[in-house]
């Protein structure tokens, strides 16, 4: 058996299983930055690609702050970011170990939240 899958439209809309509402989404133009997570991540990339498709900035999960900006996928990056709870292992040990066993956490922000949190625990990994 062969499950649905997540379709772009060529409107540039996209079609999904929310995972969180338990029901499809049609031809959505805005997508939760939960809901991007909790897609596989070939269709993750394709919604991605959608010119269309605005998405939503995750850097609240690293600030406890909820950020109002929603945007162009092409318009975010993916970060690299340490927990303030292991950056004292990570100093002790010479910052060894690499994503995703090193404790870090990547998340899918805006270009000006990766500007602004960009430091010593949290780099740009990703476009």
């Amino acid at each position: 058996m062969t499950l649905p899958r997540t379709t772009v439209h060529r409107d540039g809309t996209v079609t999904y299983w929310s995972v969180y509402r338990q029901q499809w989404v049609h031809r959505a133009r805005v997508i939760d930055h939960q809901e991007l997570a909790a897609m596989a991540p070939a269709e993750r990339r394709r919604v991605l690609r959608s010119y269309a498709v605005q998405v939503g900035c995750a850097c609240g999960r690293l600030t406890d702050a909820a950020c109002p900006w929603y945007g162009p996928a092409r318009d975010t990056v993916v970060v690299e970011w340490m927990p303030e709870w292991l950056r004292e292992s990570h100093r002790a040990a010479g910052n060894s170990g690499v994503y995703p066993h090193n404790g870090a956490i990547r998340v899918r922000v805006s270009r000006q939240c990766a500007a602004d949190l960009a430091g010593e625990w949290c780099e740009i990994v990703g476009s």
